[in-house]
């Protein structure tokens, strides 16, 4: 049923549910860390804990921390096992969300550390994700895929938006609950992907000049 609703016949459902899943639960989790880091660090001028030069240099540091992790892991991902950098990619990701309880802190060090931490644990891995995404979804059947993935993703992002949480340990835990959802379903169905990769091949540098883009499409 799955494979006829989205004309996919022929392609490994393995490979679609990696794809959608390793895309759609990044999103999810950053645009969910993206809005708790607004209510504690504030939009630049709007009135917070931190002076406005504070918090330019915090967002700095966060996105920072986003782009240049974001080149590195396109280079890394070339380097080691794409199974194996995938899986730290998703695991740093779930150890980053338990350190949410720091947000807490008064020592700006400190905070400053976590966005960087959390900058990375997008960035760093999202040019691989995204290459998966690429390399084992045909051009023709990406556009109704990608569909899917924004649906999933806007519901995960809604659910987690509406859900009152106040506290940032447990909203810690419930975003390492969800990127280790992540992890199973990637380990569960990683192989036998009996698909091919397509032969129009996205390399990871252009992938990783394409994130800005969907992220803002989910803000």
């Amino acid at each position: 049923m799955f494979k006829r609703s989205l004309g996919l016949s022929w392609l490994s459902t393995r490979a679609v549910l990696i794809s959608i899943m390793l895309v759609a639960s990044a999103f999810v989790w950053y645009a969910t860390i993206l809005f708790t880091l607004m209510d504690v660090i504030g939009s630049v001028g709007q009135s917070s804990l931190f002076t406005q030069e504070a918090q330019i240099l915090l967002w700095v540091i966060h996105f920072s921390g986003v782009i240049f992790s974001a080149l590195l892991g396109s280079f890394l991902s070339r380097k080691i096992e794409r199974t194996k950098f995938l899986t730290i990619w998703i695991t740093l990701s779930v150890v980053s969300s338990l350190m949410l309880f720091l947000l807490n802190t008064s020592s700006f060090l400190i905070l400053s550390l976590l966005v960087l931490l959390l900058g990375i644990s997008l960035g760093v891995g999202m040019p691989a994700g995204m290459s998966y995404f690429s390399n084992y979804i045909p051009v023709e059947k990406r556009g109704r895929i990608g569909g899917v993935t924004l649906f999933i993703s806007g519901i995960g992002i809604f659910f987690f938006a509406v859900l009152p949480l106040t506290d940032a340990l447990f909203l810690g835990a419930l975003l390492a609950v969800w990127r280790l959802l992540c992890l199973v379903v990637f380990l569960a169905f990683k192989s036998p992907l009996k698909t091919p990769p397509t032969e129009n091949f996205s390399s990871y540098k252009s992938i990783a000049l394409q994130i800005p883009a969907y992220l803002i499409k989910l803000l």
